[in-house]
């Protein structure tokens, strides 16, 4: 029933495309000078509401905030979400150990246990409770986008749980109408449909796409698996071998507008192979969708203008997150644990919240108040336990041009969980502008990432909430044809969570970490050479260290690095050759193999448009002869 559903989804908005495609063609013709003006500009003014919940130019508000447009996207030669954030300085998606793709920003994720970075579309938060998973916005294919927006460090003093290391920020395009369909290599398809409706005669206008897509993913040939580290189990390993990276994901999503009420919907399933297996045992014996993540939404929100100084946001909704296990092999033949050879289980989550956002605003300076109250319920099949969590929240923040170049914003966030502590998130920044080319930024800022339920539910220790404390220091430079920024950082993390396995046993656990210092540098350049060129580059030096073992932390690399050049030769043509550098890991705790290697990676991308045409040609070289996977 669900399939014949989507496929007359599909249809219906396939159909309204083509009822209006004549016409957003010649809506959408431009002049060349207007398309010059906006090639211009997207070097020189960025704005976003995601570091302070007010719209202001990227680089006037408190924070590293980076925003990336679906121009600059596609003409870099960018396909997905994921693509996206592995050319931003200092972040690394990987696959943990149970393969889901979680997200490290500043080297703080790896060993650290389940997600620590908020990921929200069109300002609505997506990350769950059960242990903050990102996998589905990063699939979310660059034509179907708006911008994405970045803000690296906390963000707990403003988005509150699971802000921890950073924010994410997905808009969706809420102009134009298309449909696009795309091939590649294993077996990959992928189709999607946007229409966007803007009534002129009513406040009225309508958002909707889909998007399939479906792929046989990497022919990746590992290393040696974890069985190689214990020399009386390596017979049972069946490393080197290939491993299961089968895809097959479908998202659905609908926005309504009228006047000033807005309601979003939207479902999202992502099955996906093994990849490697269950804490990186190889056993991949079938070619099917063990893991399976579903997720869907429904939020009504108000906006109310009293006057033109305050104005207020009510809001509430429904989410619901299940992750299912099915038959997913746990341990190869011949594992000491024979009785967990197979895992069949689900985890589900509930949540219901309302939030109010209020907003009051004399000339240079500005309050924000905001509430927000969550119920989630967590059943778990293979336990046969259910848990509750009740939590709500209250922020105050102000902002305000103090002086004529200097600016000031301060807040504070106190979060009251029925299950955990309760918490207090400072933040106080400053953005001082010598002139229009020079600006400094200096910004401290607390977060506090309460446990996961799976952290809570499968651990024999009493978990604590998570703290970092960060300080931040940048200059940035700009000209009409350049930006050039220069970000240093140092976080100390308190209590930070982190999964412990123990092979060749089935046995791992979730254990607190007391201290962990991050400190680094960032670099990030765009310069336009000529009016054909334009580099885009960025580097970052990151060291996590544990201050109870005086230890770096594993799986963390010390540096990574990207550039890309673009050479549009025309207004309707683009080439763009992408570089990226990730350095050396260390294994996890418990797994005695040998380090992960660098590598690097070498794209080249052809984009034209108005037809949409778009072809990539991808190069790795990794200095071992298997791809170790992580």
């Amino acid at each position: 029933m669900k399939k014949i559903f989507n496929t007359i989804y599909f249809l219906i908005i396939l159909t309204l495309i083509a009822a209006n495609v004549l016409k957003a063609e010649n809506d959408n013709v431009e002049d060349e000078d207007i398309l010059e003006l906006t090639k211009l500009m997207s070097i020189i003014d960025k704005y976003s509401d995601l570091a302070t919940k007010t719209r202001m130019n990227s680089d006037f508000v408190p924070g590293l905030l980076t925003v990336i447009t679906r121009e600059e996207m596609e003409i870099a030669g960018l396909k997905t979400v994921e693509d996206v954030l592995q050319t931003m300085a200092g972040i690394h998606i990987y696959l943990d150990s149970l393969v889901f793709r979680t997200i490290s920003i500043r080297g703080i994720g790896g060993a650290t246990a389940s997600g620590n970075v908020k990921v929200m579309l069109n300002n609505i938060s997506l990350s769950d409770s059960i242990a903050s998973l990102s996998d589905f916005i990063l699939d979310y294919p660059v034509e179907l986008l708006q911008r994405i927006e970045l803000i690296r460090g906390p963000g707990s003093a403003i988005y509150g749980e699971h802000a921890y290391t950073g924010v994410i920020n997905i808009v969706t395009r809420k102009t134009d109408s298309i449909v696009s369909f795309g091939i590649g290599s294993l077996a990959t398809l992928s189709a999607s449909a946007l229409f966007n409706y803007k009534s002129k005669e009513q406040p009225f206008k309508l958002s909707a796409f889909v998007h399939q897509y479906q792929s046989d993913g990497s022919d990746a040939i590992t290393g040696p698996d974890a069985y190689h580290a214990h020399p009386s189990f390596q017979k049972l390993s069946l490393a080197p071998g290939s491993t299961n990276e089968k895809t097959l994901r479908h998202l659905n999503y609908l926005s309504l507008e009228y006047l000033n009420t807005s309601f979003t919907t939207k479902f999202s399933q992502l099955k996906h192979g093994d990849s490697m297996g269950w804490y990186h045992y190889l056993y991949n014996l079938r070619e099917d969708y063990p893991h399976i993540l579903r997720q869907q939404l429904f939020e009504l929100s108000q906006k109310i203008e009293f006057n033109p100084q305050i104005q207020a946001t009510i809001k509430g909704g429904f989410q619901e997150h299940k992750c299912i296990f099915d038959r997913k092999y746990m341990y190869p033949p011949g594992h000491p644990a024979s009785s967990f050879t197979e895992l069949n289980v689900s985890y589900l989550e509930r949540k219901h919240y309302t939030g109010l956002d209020v907003f009051y605003k004399v000339n240079d300076h500005q309050l924000l108040f905001a509430y927000d109250y969550v119920d989630e319920k967590h059943i778990y099949t293979r336990i046969n336990t259910s848990y509750k969590r009740r939590s709500y929240s209250l922020l105050s923040q102000y902002e305000g041009q103090l002086f004529e170049r200097f600016s000031l914003t301060c807040g504070l966030r106190y979060d009251n969980y029925n299950d955990v502590d309760n918490n207090l998130s400072p933040r106080l920044a400053g953005v001082y502008r010598f002139n229009s080319n020079h600006i400094i930024k200096c910004q401290y800022q607390e977060a506090f990432r309460p446990p996961t339920k799976t952290e809570m539910a499968t651990t024999t220790t009493h978990i604590l909430p998570s703290k970092i404390k960060t300080g931040e220091l940048s200059y940035t430079y700009k000209t009409p044809f350049s930006r050039g920024r220069i970000s240093l950082y140092e976080s100390k993390l308190e209590d930070a969570v982190q999964v412990l396995v123990y092979p060749p046993s089935p046995n791992w656990n979730y254990v607190n970490i007391s201290k962990i210092r991050a400190r680094g540098l960032e670099l990030e350049l765009e310069q336009k050479i000529s009016q054909q060129i334009k580099l885009n580059s960025n580097a970052a030096y990151m060291y996590t260290k544990n201050l109870e073992t005086n230890n770096s932390m594993p799986l963390q690399t010390e540096f990574i690095a990207n550039a890309c050049v673009i050479y549009s030769p025309f207004n309707y043509l683009n080439f763009s050759t992408r570089y990226h550098y990730l350095g050396s890991r260390s294994r996890e705790e418990g797994d005695n193999r040998s380090d992960l290697s660098d590598y690097h990676t070498l794209d080249r991308a052809h984009f034209k448009k108005g037809g949409k045409i778009f072809t990539t040609f991808h190069n790795r070289k990794n200095k071992k002869m298997f791809l170790n996977m992580d």
